[in-house]
C-alpha cells in the first residue's frame, strides 16, 4: 500500500483505542479483558508481547500465562481457567486464540461473554484475533438476502463477545494509521539506532518500499548497517533498500476482486505502463494470484495465516496481505483460477511484439472483473 492508502483520523474522532491502550499499559492498568483484532499485524504483536511480559518473571510462568485454543475447548474450561487463582504469583495471563467469529456460536458466545463479564482485576483475558480469523466481507450486491441472514446469525455468537468487551474492557482495532504517524514510528526507530537520517527519508521509505512494518523494520536495519555518521538522504534509500513496486499490483488485484474495472486501471495509470514494463506487471499480478490461491486453499482448509507461511515458506506478512486481497471481494477459488487463467493468456500474448501490449492488459482487467456475468 502506498503513503496515500493510509487513512487518517478526523481531529474530532477523540482517543483511539490504540491511544486508550497505550494510556492503560503507563498506568499499568492491564487486568480484564482485551480484545485485538485488525488487519495491522506489527502493533498487534507488540502489544500481544506487553500482555504476555506480565507473566514472564512469574516463579512458575506456565501456571501464570495460560494459552486457550477456543477451537479444542470449551467455555467451561475458560471458565475454570479463570477462577483458578494465579500460583507463586500477583497475576494471571489468559490468552484466547482460534475464537473466530463466523465459527463461534450463539450458546458458546453468550456463555464467554458472561464469564468476560467477570473477570477478576488480577486475571488479564486477552482475545487475540489475526486479519484471517475476522470473515470475509459481504462481497457483491448480487448475493441474495438469505445468505446475508445466514451470515449475521453465524456471527451473533461473538458479537456477544465483542459487546461484554466492549462493556468491560477494551477492544482495540490494530488498522494501518495515517502517513504521518508512520513517518514519526520510522523517525523513533532511527533515533533510538542513533542514526541520523534527513527530514524527507520517512516518507520516501514508505513510498519506496511500501507501508508493510514489519517491511519497514527490515530495511531500516540494513540503513542502520551503512550508517557511516553522515545523515542518511532519499537517495541511499533508493540506493540499499528493496523497492516495493510489486506491492501495487495487491492494490490492482483488489480492485479486480471486487470487480472494480475503473479504480483498477487509475492504479495502473500510476505505474506508466509500457511495452516493457507490461510483462513485468503481468508477471507481478501472476505471482499475486498464485500466492491468492495458495493461501485461499489453505484458509478454506481451516489453516492460520502462520501456518500457511511456514508451508509455502514466504513472509507472513506476503501470506497476509494475500488473504486481505481475498477478502476484499469475497472472492471463490473458482474465480481467482479463472483470473490466474486469464493473467498467463495476456502475458503469452504480450510476448508476440506485434500485440498492443496496454491493450491487453485493459481487455485482461475487463475480463476478470466481468467473469461471471452474463
Amino acid at each position: 500500500m502506498s503513503a496515500a492508502g493510509y487513512r487518517s483520523r478526523r481531529p474530532d474522532d477523540g482517543p483511539s483505542s490504540i491511544e486508550l491502550l497505550k494510556k492503560r499499559v503507563k498506568e499499568n492498568k492491564l487486568g480484564g479483558v482485551f480484545l485485538f483484532c485488525g488487519d495491522e499485524e506489527y502493533t498487534k504483536d507488540y502489544y500481544v508481547r506487553v500482555i504476555r511480559s506480565l507473566v514472564k518473571d512469574a516463579p512458575l510462568p506456565e501456571f501464570a500465562y495460560l494459552p486457550f485454543d477456543a477451537e479444542k475447548m470449551t467455555p467451561s474450561d475458560l471458565s475454570d481457567a479463570i477462577d483458578t487463582p494465579p500460583m507463586m504469583w500477583d497475576r494471571k495471563v489468559i490468552e484466547i486464540r482460534n475464537l473466530r467469529p463466523d465459527k463461534c456460536t450463539s450458546e458458546d458466545g453468550e456463555a464467554y461473554a458472561a464469564l468476560l463479564e467477570n473477570v477478576p482485576d488480577e486475571v488479564t483475558v486477552l482475545i487475540l484475533l489475526r486479519a484471517d480469523d475476522m470473515p470475509a466481507s459481504s462481497g457483491s450486491q448480487k448475493q441474495g438476502d438469505s445468505e446475508k441472514s445466514g451470515k449475521t446469525k453465524k456471527q451473533s455468537g461473538f458479537e456477544a463477545v465483542r459487546k461484554a468487551v466492549e462493556t468491560c474492557g477494551l477492544v482495540v482495532e490494530f488498522d494501518s494509521g495515517d502517513v504521518k504517524e508512520l513517518v514519526r514510528w520510522i523517525a523513533r526507530h532511527f533515533a533510538a539506532s542513533k542514526v541520523e537520517i534527513s527530514p524527507g527519508l520517512p516518507a520516501e521509505m514508505i513510498d519506496y518500499c511500501g507501508a508493510d512494518m514489519y517491511t519497514l523494520q527490515s530495511e531500516i536495519s540494513k540503513l542502520c548497517e551503512v550508517y557511516a555518521g553522515k545523515p542518511l538522504t532519499e537517495r541511499d534509500v533508493r540506493t540499499y533498500c528493496c523497492s516495493n513496486e510489486s506491492a501495487v499490483f495487491f492494490d490492482v488485484a483488489d480492485c479486480m476482486n471486487r470487480r472494480d474495472i475503473a479504480g483498477a486501471r487509475k492504479i495502473l495509470q500510476t505505474v506508466r505502463l509500457t511495452d516493457e514494463s507490461v510483462p513485468m506487471s503481468l508477471g507481478y499480478l501472476a505471482g499475486h494470484y498464485q500466492m491468492m490461491l495458495a493461501v485461499k486453499s489453505g484458509l478454506d482448509a481451516g489453516k492460520s495465516i502462520q501456518a500457511i507461511a511456514s508451508e509455502l515458506k514466504a513472509p507472513s506478512w506476503r501470506v497476509n496481505r494475500a488473504a486481505q486481497s481475498i477478502r476484499t471481494g469475497n472472492v471463490s477459488i473458482e474465480r481467482l483460477k479463472f483470473a490466474a487463467s486469464v493473467i498467463a493468456s495476456a502475458d503469452a500474448t504480450v510476448k508476440n511484439n506485434r500485440a498492443d501490449k496496454a491493450a491487453v492488459m485493459e481487455l485482461m482487467i475487463y475480463r476478470i472483473c466481468t467473469y461471471g456475468e452474463r
